[in-house]
C-alpha cells in the first residue's frame, strides 16, 4: 500500500475515477431503499474501507462521478400509509377547528386581543369569528362558512389557536369545555385510525 501513495495525486486521483465510476450511474432501488448501479449490482465502495487515508481522498467521490436515477414506482403499501396519513392531518385540523370554534369560544377566550389578532392576520375571518358567542351554532359545517381555502383556514386556526394558548388561564378555562360524546367520538375515531 505505501507503493500505491507514493504515486503522484494526479495519477491516485485517475484511478479513483476509475474504480467508483459506473456504466448507467446509480439507480435508487424502491423495494430495497439503496442505491444500486443501474444494471442493478450492489456499489462496490469496498476501496474506502482499507484506511482512514483512502476514505478521505475518495470522499464524495462515488456520488459525484456518477449519475443519480430516481424513478417514481407504485408502491401500493406507500399509497396506502400515505392514505392513513392523509386521513389523520383531515381529523386532526377537524378537531383543532372544533376545539377552536367550541373550546375556546366556550371558556370566553375570544376577547379583544383574539379579534385585533384575527382582524390583522386573517381580516376575511372576523365577522365569524366574532359570531362565535359561547352557545353560537353554526348551521352549516364550519368549512363550508368559511368558504376559504384549506390552506388559508388551517392558518388561521393554527395561528389563532396560538394567540388564544398565550393567554396565561388558558388551560384552566379551557379543561372542561372540551368533553362529552363529541370528545369520545373524536377519540373513537382516532382509535380506529
Amino acid at each position: 500500500m505505501a507503493d500505491f501513495f507514493g504515486l503522484p495525486r494526479e495519477l491516485r486521483d485517475h484511478i479513483y475515477r476509475f474504480y467508483f465510476k459506473v456504466e448507467g450511474g446509480y439507480a435508487y432501488n424502491s423495494s430495497t431503499g439503496k442505491l444500486t448501479s443501474a444494471s442493478g449490482q450492489p456499489i462496490e465502495l469496498a476501496l474506502r474501507s482499507v484506511s482512514r487515508f483512502f476514505r478521505e481522498e475518495t470522499c464524495g467521490l462515488a456520488l459525484g462521478l456518477n449519475t443519480l436515477h430516481f424513478s417514481s414506482e407504485y408502491n401500493h403499501s406507500l399509497q396506502r400509509r400515505a392514505g392513513h396519513f392523509n386521513a389523520i392531518l383531515g381529523i386532526l385540523e377537524k378537531l383543532k377547528t372544533r376545539y377552536l370554534v367550541w373550546g375556546v369560544s366556550m371558556a370566553g377566550l375570544f376577547d379583544d386581543t383574539i379579534y385585533a389578532h384575527v382582524e390583522a392576520q386573517h381580516p376575511q375571518y372576523t365577522s365569524l369569528i366574532r359570531k362565535t358567542e359561547p352557545g353560537y351554532v353554526f348551521a352549516s359545517s364550519w368549512s363550508e362558512c368559511w368558504k376559504d381555502t384549506p390552506s388559508k383556514t388551517h392558518q388561521f386556526v393554527t395561528s389563532t389557536l396560538a394567540a388564544d394558548a398565550a393567554h396565561p388561564e388558558f388551560s384552566k378555562l379551557t379543561e372542561n369545555t372540551w368533553g362529552g360524546r363529541q370528545r369520545e367520538a373524536d377519540m373513537m375515531i382516532l382509535e380506529r385510525l
